[in-house]
């Protein structure tokens, strides 16, 4: 009798989540929702291996994630294997904020994951109120009518502004006098306006202002300390 022995080959699986997604984009800014929609996505070296269950954890400060702490929202062990459109169902969030997350998975073989990389989002501008007081910065008092599209002033008394001047320069001066880390710029304009800050310049997307204004917003990692601004 013949026998064949053949060494016992055993292969470690890996399983890991990666593409962590907020309303579909990477770390993205302004987000509006209120419960934002969070995805991610699974990756094993294995057959068959599907999701049976995630947990979520969300932070609004980067110290209590790093402690797997989701002071904002803790799902817990979700018995699903959703891994897209999973809305956000922690505490009210706020405007301009930032806030991290992070998942671990569990797969039909009893394997997790363990936690993934950290991913953000920073909130937009949620109500009126958050704007704080903003006013439009206008070329000439208009009528509601005219308000929509931007319109010559057109002939009319001394006090209203050159016909031909429909496409002022504003600029602003401002100091700074203390360290920042981070600055967020909320620009919303009539049609389309070119924005520079120091020696950075910003354009926004177009679109149809009869019908849109959208929101424009960028986030600033620059030296700020000290600058005076122009």
């Amino acid at each position: 009798m013949l026998a064949l022995l053949f060494p016992l080959q055993v292969f470690a699986q890996t399983l890991k989540v990666g593409g962590l997604n907020c309303e579909y984009k990477t770390n993205p800014v302004g987000i509006e929702a209120k419960s934002p929609k969070l995805s991610w996505v699974v990756q094993s070296d294995g057959n068959g291996v599907m999701q049976m269950a995630y947990h979520v954890i969300v932070a609004d400060n980067i110290a209590d994630i790093n402690k797997n702490v989701g002071n904002a929202w803790d799902s817990k062990r979700v018995n699903s294997s959703a891994s897209i459109q999973v809305n956000y169902a922690g505490k009210v969030l706020q405007a301009t904020k930032n806030y991290y997350w992070k998942v671990t998975v569990w797969n039909n073989k009893g394997h997790s994951s363990g936690w993934s990389n950290i991913a953000q989002w920073q909130m937009g501008l949620l109500i009126p109120s958050d704007w704080q007081n903003a006013k439009w910065i206008a070329y000439a008092q208009m009528p509601d009518s005219m308000r929509l599209v931007p319109f010559p002033a057109g002939r009319g008394p001394k006090s209203a502004p050159p016909v031909n001047d429909v496409l002022p320069l504003l600029r602003k001066t401002f100091a700074i006098n203390k360290p920042i880390k981070k600055a967020t710029l909320f620009i919303s304009g009539l049609g389309h306006f070119d924005m520079s800050l120091a020696i950075i310049f910003l354009t926004p997307a177009g679109c149809n202002i009869t019908s849109r204004l959208y929101m424009f917003l960028s986030t600033l990692q620059i030296n700020l300390y000290k600058a005076i601004i122009r």
